[in-house]
């Protein structure tokens, strides 16, 4: 989707004369060149607006592979913008990636799903929807399972990781970490930091040990420990 030789500052001049011109495909890559820059920038108004002018030009271009891999892209990356702006919470996020379940078989490669379903994981848990957030890690980690891409499955074992922890069931929280480190590979699996913001291995060892910390502080209160400690 990238064009050389046009300055960075002169995607969104370009995405609207593409637009004005009628080359709708053209001019949805260009809008998505001109949310990603202003998302790297922090310029997130312009970022929303940019990916929401690409967005708005689905509906004239024909279908095709091509088509929903450039609007999943566009929808992952407003996704991003949405919650950057107004928190994990954001139901524009919401509304922005739900569409984009439609779209994860266009993808070429499991990196393009992983803002997907991680955001969706993310928005429904902050609203306080811990079980509902769950049904989203365990249906993405089925989807890891059945197609055996390690990079869905890492995400999948993470997102469990959560959503477990904010159950309380601490055992499967602990058996996902284990399971997490153990298919991580440091130099093949960095992407996925990079797509979700969150590094795998770390959020593993932070929540391994808060569970080994809760564990700590159950044993402390058991009635024996109570006893001896009077």
């Amino acid at each position: 989707y990238k064009v050389t030789g046009v300055q960075t500052c002169a995607l969104p001049i370009l995405a609207r004369h593409l637009t004005a011109a009628g080359l709708a495909e053209a001019a949805m890559c260009q809008w998505l060149n001109a949310g990603e820059l202003a998302l790297k920038r922090m310029a997130l108004s312009e970022a929303i607006s940019h990916l929401n002018q690409g967005l708005r030009l689905v509906p004239k271009v024909p279908e095709s592979t091509k088509r929903d891999r450039l609007e999943l892209a566009l929808r992952r990356k407003l996704g991003i913008a949405w919650m950057a702006a107004k928190g994990w919470s954001s139901p524009d996020a919401r509304e922005c990636l739900l569409p984009a379940l439609n779209l994860t078989a266009a993808a070429k490669s499991g990196l393009d799903v992983l803002p997907v379903y991680w955001g969706l994981m993310s928005n429904t848990l902050s609203q306080g929807r811990v079980i509902e957030s769950l049904q989203w890690a365990q249906e993405f980690l089925a989807k890891g399972r059945d197609s055996g891409d390690s990079e869905i499955l890492i995400t999948g074992h993470l997102m469990m990781t959560v959503c477990t922890f904010w159950l309380g069931e601490l055992t499967t929280c602990q058996k996902h970490t284990e399971e997490l480190i153990a298919l991580y590979d440091p130099i093949q699996h960095r992407p996925i930091a990079d797509v979700i913001n969150h590094d795998p291995l770390t959020g593993a060892g932070v929540y391994r040990a808060q569970v080994r910390s809760e564990e700590h502080t159950s044993e402390l209160q058991s009635p024996c420990n109570l006893v001896c400690r009077l």
